[in-house]
């Protein structure tokens, strides 16, 4: 009895379902539309543009450089360089030629002729003294020249190196001289010789004019 009282009890409480809830309509509560705000247009207003401040470089003053000058460097010593004696005489007799011919010819109507491819120098047709040959053959044999010497011919006549003159000139007061370049006296007799023979040959008038000249070193 009490398993058919079970079964009805379950078939009664199968049979008492839940009624269903009527649907309830669900408020659709719409967002009402916010007024449009016109947006504040927040435009950045323009800066006035201010001058910019040019700022000059100041100039630094220019600083004078030091400048340091070098010590010269003290001159080295020269060493004596090997030379050539015989060369070195014939450039001094060479030069020696040349000196006294430019004063033979500074003498007052004095100029240069070449008899017999020597060199002279005369006053007017006369020759006062000869120079020989230019060629370094004779001036090896040391400085060659003839001179009239009417008045200090006995004393030139005692060096070693002086000598009557050939061709019979020696009997009229002509002297010859060949001297070695390492003998040869100073530029002033040498000098005194060529013009004791210009004024042994010269005319008066020439003679009168070289007086009125002075010495004859002094107007070379």
């Amino acid at each position: 009895m009490t398993a058919v009282r079970k079964t009805k009890t379950t078939k009664a409480t199968k049979a008492t379902k839940a009624k269903p809830k009527p649907a309830t309509a669900k408020k659709t509560t719409k967002a009402k539309p916010k007024p449009a705000t016109a947006k504040k247009s927040t435009k950045a207003k323009p800066k006035p543009a201010t001058a910019k401040k040019t700022t000059k470089a100041k100039s630094t003053p220019a600083t004078a450089k030091k400048t340091t000058k070098a010590k010269p460097k003290p001159a080295k010593a020269k060493q004596p360089t090997a030379t050539n004696p015989a060369l070195d005489g014939l450039a001094t007799l060479r030069r020696a030629r040349e000196d006294l011919l430019r004063v033979a010819l500074s003498l007052p109507g004095a100029w240069e002729d070449h008899p017999w491819g020597e060199s002279v120098a005369k006053v007017g047709k006369k020759v006062f003294v000869f120079f020989g040959m230019s060629d370094d053959a004779q001036l090896r044999e040391g400085l060659g020249m003839s001179v009239k010497l009417p008045r200090t011919g006995d004393l030139v006549l005692a060096l070693p190196f002086a000598e009557p003159t050939g061709y019979g000139l020696g009997r009229a007061g002509w002297v010859t001289v060949r001297i070695p370049a390492a003998e040869l006296p100073p530029p002033s007799v040498l000098v005194a010789w060529i013009e004791e023979s210009y004024r042994a040959v010269a005319p008066k008038t020439k003679i009168a004019e070289l007086d009125a000249r002075g010495p004859v070193l002094a107007s070379t």
